[in-house]
């Protein structure tokens, strides 16, 4: 073998592939590595063209590589990749050189290089990602507590920047009640490679304000690559609020407990205490002699009459019942409400809340009222049956009185003595007219109802017929319109008192300047309720008035008669009947009454 072949096969031996080209890019040598970088045999591309094997390399900056250093004849090292005709792609490390044939290529196969380059930058990618946009916060410091790195979430939480802390020294970030603990620990975890412990302390914010922070501090100063005291904490502010909040409801729920006179104390299915109060350990060592404690059978040593009680209800509440028994204890001689709520696990009973609260002065206060309404019910029906007697009885004097006016008026012709004949009738009258309501607010509080079925039109009728005869009423158009669906039941007394007063105080107040005067009686019945309306164009009431016109006593003018008691009696008998009024109106623009009563036709 002469020495050329023994240079060439040393050359395919080389783990480098060797590739070289003439002046006229054409194949001149390449080794078995090259070949099989090229993907080609040696037959198929010795003696041809580099374009001819590769269209398009041309375009690649290998071939401009290659093109400067086969004219200006210089040296070219540089990694890059090629794209094979089938489209796989491979990466590699190139050194091109000047040859006396033409370029020498030294091409050395880093794919999988590359790759790893590629997976680790894609990891520490990741890695970054999940430090930087973690909202823990991760710091790197030195043995003795500088830093010399800090996520981003620090400046978010915090308010540093990483600028404003690098080399500074963390520990002047803790609260001063909480850093000699933080210092010992640390010392520890740094006495042993790979020394970690736990931590809740309080961080300083840059505006002066402090942070509850939780987590972890690792020792990895013996870490290659690291060789830092590794960081990992949150801001649990809300939540130690929260449990300052939590245990501020426990001691609050606890005094408010304990510092009650009541009894309350659950139990298990199993008459087992879970819980209690100082009231209630107290009655059960008093009564028992003995402590109760939790776990203990509540119903042991309790009286017998106690203990079937106690297993009645308390079966009751396991049934899932919530109730109060109002029990008398006639030991001590004192009244008791025991109340039972079921205790509820995953939808199942596994227990009852019990509250017991002395209602002995409750109950003395509850009776003592009971009497009192007793004596005052029969006060007012005595007063009432008084009144009624007292104003039935004025009633025959004024008829007599009203006969001998009607003498007097009939056998005299003198002007004056008419005159004063009609002052005494007027007064007479609105005397009368005062006794008559009297009487009626007596009859509405002393008589219950008489319920029966009412002609609605022909009970408008008796009332306009009974009061059209009085002096204003003159020249004033009664309308009556009544839509009845179904029959209406009421109090017919009542309903009529009603109207009457209605009507009466409508011819009182009208006007007699206006055209058309008018009072109309309308509604509409159906088996709920009756829509009663009583309306008028006569002088109208100020809005400032339309809700003391209902207050007793209370008269708007003091030249129309009255006795300021007739609207009062109305809203009186309209509440006992189940129902109610509003009325509408202004000063020149009439009135008019909305009345709603109780249908009673199914309820008598």
């Amino acid at each position: 073998m002469d020495t050329k072949s023994q240079f060439r096969q040393r050359l395919d031996t080389l783990l480098e592939g060797i590739l070289i080209i003439d002046f006229d890019w054409r194949y001149v040598y390449l080794n078995d590595v090259m070949v099989q970088q090229t993907k080609a045999s040696k037959e198929d591309l010795l003696g041809h063209t580099i374009m001819e094997s590769f269209p398009g390399i041309e375009n690649t900056d290998i071939f401009k590589a290659l093109q400067q250093c086969m004219t200006e004849r210089t040296v070219h090292h540089f990694e890059s990749h090629f794209v094979y005709p089938d489209g796989s792609l491979r990466w590699f490390d190139l050194r091109i050189e000047p040859d006396e044939a033409g370029v020498c290529i030294l091409s050395l196969d880093i794919t999988d290089r590359k790759s790893m380059e590629q997976s680790l930058a894609a990891s520490e990618k990741r890695f970054r990602a999940l430090i930087e946009k973690s909202a823990d916060m991760k710091t790197m410091a030195t043995a003795d507590g500088r830093l010399i790195y800090g996520s981003p979430s620090i400046t978010k939480l915090l308010g540093y920047t990483f600028e404003e802390m690098r080399n500074e020294v963390i520990f002047d970030l803790f609260h001063p009640e909480d850093l000699r603990w933080f210092l010992d620990k640390r010392h520890t975890a740094l006495s042993k490679p790979g020394g970690t412990f736990h931590f809740e302390l309080r961080v300083r914010h840059k505006d002066g304000h402090w942070l509850w922070c939780e987590g972890s501090v690792t020792n990895l100063l013996n870490e290659p690559g690291i060789n830092a005291v590794v960081s990992n904490f949150r801001d649990i502010s809300d939540k130690k609020k929260a449990e300052q909040q939590r245990e501020f409801g426990r001691n609050n729920l606890y005094a408010l407990i304990n510092n009650s006179n009541d009894m309350m104390w659950s139990v298990d299915v199993d008459h087992k205490l879970i819980t209690s109060n100082v009231p209630y350990n107290k009655n059960i060592e008093m009564a028992r002699g003995v402590r109760i404690r939790q776990g203990d059978d509540v119903m042991e040593g309790a009286p017998p009459e106690l203990k079937d009680w106690l297993t009645v209800n308390y079966s009751r509440a396991f049934s899932g019942e919530i109730f109060t028994e109002t029990v008398f204890n006639e030991k001590i001689q004192r009244w008791f409400d025991v109340s039972f709520h079921p205790i509820k696990k995953d939808g199942q009973v596994i227990g009852t809340a019990c509250h017991s609260r002395d209602i002995t002065d409750q109950k003395r206060i509850e009776e003592e009222l009971l009497e009192n309404n007793s004596e005052l019910q029969k006060t007012n029906l005595e007063l009432d049956r008084f009144v009624y007697s007292i104003s039935h009885d004025l009633r025959s004097p004024l008829t007599s009185i009203l006969g001998l006016l009607s003498l007097i008026e009939e056998e005299t012709q003198e002007t004056s003595t008419l005159e004063h004949a009609q002052m005494i009738r007027t007064g007479i009258n609105r005397l009368d007219t005062f006794i008559k309501n009297v009487l009626d607010y007596s009859r509405n509080n002393r008589t219950g109802l008489a319920v029966e079925e009412v002609c609605l039109n022909t009970m408008a009728r008796e009332v306009v017929t009974s009061l059209c005869s009085m002096r204003d009423a003159a020249n004033i158009d009664f309308l009556i319109d009544f839509d009845v669906k179904t029959p209406f039941h009421t109090d017919k007394q009542s309903l009529t008192t009603i109207m009457e007063n209605l009507v009466s105080n409508a011819i009182k107040f009208h006007r007699k300047d206006v055209e058309k005067r008018f009072i109309k009686i309308s509604g509409k019945a159906d088996d709920d309720s009756l829509q009663l309306e009583v309306s008028d164009n006569g002088l109208g009431i100020d809005p400032a008035y339309h809700e003391k016109i209902f207050e007793m006593f209370t008269r708007l003018s003091s030249r129309a008669d009255g006795s300021g008691i007739g609207l009062y009696l109305v809203k009186q008998i309209v509440e006992k009947l189940q129902g109610s009024i509003r009325v509408e109106s202004s000063e020149g623009n009439g009135t008019t009454f909305y009345i709603t009563l109780k249908n009673f036709a199914y309820e008598r």
